[in-house]
């Protein structure tokens, strides 16, 4: 049977440790906070924010739509001087790059369209990773570092379980605060009639377990993101839209290109499989809480075929840990809800799976609702044909 350490290769992290982390990412976004409110309105900063903006509201499953954004943002980013938004960070090696107000701006937006998105559909978590991936790939190498700093950071804020950490409730912490500080969102208006504080209203747990779904399959894809498609457009038109046709000049069809890998400045210490692997072993070595099947879940369902294949038997034996000794401690735990059993029944069956896969000893394939088309289908505005075909 699997041993109750999942750590072999990875330092055991105190939970200590990992709530510094945490607290460390808050400080970073804190930077980001007083640095985005001094951009001055009509400045040529101001100005690149609405365009960062602006192309990342018009991200989508197509390979040649991040193909495009990812090019105008990078001329944005490019083009445009900006003042720090946060210090360097010596700690963080490759990441420590300091983080200009353009590129933590850029960040933000990205983890706040995901919070917005993701919620109700997870798989618009795979554009907005390939578009950080490409851009920080494109971009000259210490905005490319920061970009994946700031990215990092905005999500371990907007979601502790990126870490993964668990804050404990404090001395004095109401419940309802306590949640608050979870993530979960107050539904109440910020004033009550008479101008008194609104009493908390929190949302429901599954609206909650939703959201976080979400930001762990956006943390899963941007470690996930290994290479991207570049294309030769046949003509010089501005905007060709997401199809093979320009929709400017009509007649010349884009072609896809072979797959170019993403460039990662850490090697992918922080940024690549070893961050997926270290944050499955942190995860598994803390104390069973009922969040974590939830957040499991989504993990491996995007990671899983690539750990596979980056792991090999080493993945195989942390599945047997998942089956033998985690998910038998998560049944056992007291008051679990639906959300949470349904959350462990999707998790047999993906860890069964997985485990399948490497008894047969097949290939790993990514999981299809993962992959994105290479060009949005042209939409079919023909009239109803005299056989009754469209």
């Amino acid at each position: 049977a699997a041993g109750s350490s999942v750590s072999r290769g990875v330092t055991r992290t105190t939970e200590a440790a990992l709530l510094l982390e945490y607290a460390r990412a808050q400080e970073t976004v804190r930077y980001f906070d007083g640095a985005l409110l001094a951009i001055g309105s009509g400045s040529e900063l101001h100005r690149c924010t609405r365009e960062l903006s602006l192309r990342v509201n018009q991200i989508a499953r197509v390979h040649k739509v991040v193909f495009e954004r990812s090019a105008q943002i990078v001329s944005a980013l490019c083009s445009t001087a900006a003042f720090d938004a946060a210090p360097a960070e010596p700690s963080l090696g490759a990441l420590g790059a300091p983080v200009p107000a353009h590129v933590a701006f850029l960040a933000r937006r990205v983890v706040a369209q995901g919070g917005v998105l993701i919620e109700k559909q997870p798989l618009a978590a795979v554009p907005l990773a390939n578009v950080v991936a490409r851009v920080a790939s494109a971009l000259p190498p210490p905005l490319g570092s920061a970009l994946w700093r700031a990215v990092l950071c905005e999500l371990s804020a907007a979601c502790c379980y990126t870490v993964p950490c668990f804050p404990p409730r404090a001395a004095g912490q109401s419940l309802d605060e306590w949640k608050l500080a979870l993530g979960y969102k107050n539904l109440a208006p910020a004033t009550a009639p008479g101008g008194r504080p609104a009493p908390v209203r929190l949302e429901a747990k599954d609206k909650y377990y939703n959201r976080l779904q979400g930001f762990v399959t956006l943390f899963a894809a941007l470690l996930a993101s290994d290479a991207y498609i570049d294309f030769d457009l046949g003509c010089g038109c501005f905007d060709r839209g997401p199809h093979e046709t320009c929709v400017t000049c009509g007649s010349s069809r884009a072609v896809s290109r072979s797959p170019l890998p993403i460039s990662r400045p850490d090697e992918g210490e922080r940024t690549g499989m070893r961050a997926a692997w270290r944050w499955l072993a942190r995860l598994l070595n803390l104390p069973v809480r009922r969040v974590t099947v939830v957040l499991l879940g989504p993990f491996l369902d995007a990671l899983g075929a690539k750990l596979l294949a980056a792991y090999g038997r080493q993945f195989g034996k942390l599945l047997e840990h998942v089956a033998l000794v985690f998910m038998p401690k998560v049944r056992a735990t007291e008051g679990l809800q639906d959300e949470e059993r349904g959350s462990l029944s999707r998790l047999e069956t993906i860890v069964s799976g997985l485990r399948e896969t490497l008894r047969a000893g097949c290939a790993p394939e990514t999981h299809e609702a993962l992959l994105m088309p290479l060009f949005k289908e042209e939409d079919d505005t023909r009239d109803e044909g005299a056989d009754g075909d469209w």
